[in-house]
Parts: structure tokens; sequence; C-alpha cells
């Protein structure tokens, strides 16, 4: 396939009718998007450690070493699949795991690859496997231009190593959250919608605090939980209420009852 040679392909479908003009010289782009499958680089290592399929490490390597698999090329890497003997999934040992890998990655592509019962707007219905790996080697702005110029959807496989996911609001993502939904801030955002939660306060870096609020103050240490706030949106583990003075000097903290 001509775009597999680049993370930052278009994933045009190869047709030649991207950009061509449209009478009185007015261009007209038939550009349309795919589905990007977004894995790490241990389903690509599965695929080349396993004994899975003759023609099936080639494409182990491109999956590693280009970090894309593009739809032209998704014929081919599917008829490879089939050709994974399906009863192995139930042998022992770490054999086992590879062929699984292998049988439900054919399956997915196969669901998701021009489906018409997937009304997904704005793509043609073919798949790309791209390698998160590569996609994070790329800078942030760089890395979302390429994401919402070539694909309507992106899905993560499950499970998926933290350190190399892709977070992103657009395209639609299944797939992991973004990292801001685990901090303590947006457990204060979700309490404010539901108006419902826990007694909370948040103070300020640099508060002095000389009287916590009445709901803290039966059984405090016992049932009030302290997370230390940076500005990086990201928590402490809970710890005990009583290194509070300690903390507030240097971070913002935020107290809530359990």
């Amino acid at each position: 396939g001509g775009s597999s040679g680049s993370v930052g392909s278009n994933g045009s479908g190869g047709d030649g009718k991207s950009g061509r003009g449209a009478g009185r010289g007015v261009a007209v782009s038939s550009h349309k998007k795919r589905v990007g499958f977004l894995f790490d680089s241990t389903l690509a290592a599965f695929m080349m450690m396993g004994n899975l399929a003759e023609g099936l490490k080639a494409f182990a390597v491109t999956m590693f070493e280009v970090g894309k698999i593009a739809e032209e090329q998704m014929d081919a890497f599917i008829e490879e699949l089939d050709k994974v003997d399906v009863s192995a999934i139930h042998s022992e040992g770490e054999a086992a795991t590879f062929f699984l890998h292998a049988v439900t990655l054919r399956n997915m592509l196969k669901f998701l690859r021009h489906n018409p019962a997937l009304k997904i707007p704005g793509s043609d219905g073919g798949v790309e496997l791209l390698r998160t790996e590569r996609l994070n080697s790329v800078a942030p702005d760089a890395q979302l231009r390429v994401l919402n110029r070539s694909y309507a959807l992106l899905v993560s496989m499950a499970p998926i190593q933290a350190s190399s996911s892709i977070t992103c609001a657009y395209p639609l993502h299944f797939g992991p959250v973004i990292p801001e939904v685990n901090s303590a801030w947006f457990q204060l955002f979700t309490y404010h919608l539901a108006d419902a939660g826990p007694a909370s306060v948040l103070y300020p870096k640099g508060s002095t605090v000389t009287q916590i609020g009445k709901h803290f103050q039966v059984k405090i240490l016992n049932f009030a939980i302290l997370f230390v706030l940076f500005p990086s949106l990201s928590s402490t583990p809970p710890s005990p209420v009583l290194s509070c003075k300690k903390e507030i000097s240097h971070s913002l903290l935020l107290i809530f009852l359990v």
C-alpha cells in the first residue's frame, strides 16, 4: 500500500480522486476518513513471536517498524490472520495467548471494515492499524492534526499500556479516558454536576487554616482523606489529614469525607 510508509499518511483510498477539480476550476475533495485501530508494541510482539501463520511475521515487522498497517494492505493481512488455527486458543501455556490475540484481532477487523451496520459519518469504511508508541513520537499538536485529518473514529486495543495510550476527545475515541478523569479535580466536577457527593473543601496553596468546617469536626482522623494537588492536576495517594499543615505550604489541598 502506498500509504504504509508513514503514520502521517492522509489515509486516502489511493483512487486518485481526492482533490480532483469539478467545474469552473473549483477543487472538490472526495477524501474520506477511516477507522484507526490503536495498538501497542505488545500486540506486534505477539504477532512476531507466535508460530501463527507463515506470512504473518512480515506484517508484524511492519507493525513494529513502520507503526502502521494501511487499509490498502488489510485484505492481505486478514488473509494471513485467517490461516491462524482457531483451536489453538484452547492450548496450554503462553502460546495460547498469541493465538487468542491473533483471532481476536482478525474478528475485530472483519467487524469494523466496510460494515454497513456501522454508520460512521465521514468514513469510507476502511480500517488502519496504528502503533501508539509511533504516534507518541510525534509532537502532540501534529499528532492531533494527523488523527483528525485521517480518522473518523479511533478504537484502542484492551488492555493497552498506560504509558503509550492515546487520549483525545477528537476524533471520537473508544479507549482510555483522558488523564484528568482520574484526578481529584474531576471528582469535584462530578460532585458539582450531580449536586451530591462527600463533604469536600479545597484549600489554595499558602492558605492559613485556623478552623475546619463543621462537616469535618466529628471523628476527623477516622473519616477524612487528604489529596495533595499539584499544577499538573495529579494527586498523591490519599493520606491522613494530620499532614495537612505540612503540605499546604507548597500545594493545593483537597479534603473530603468518606
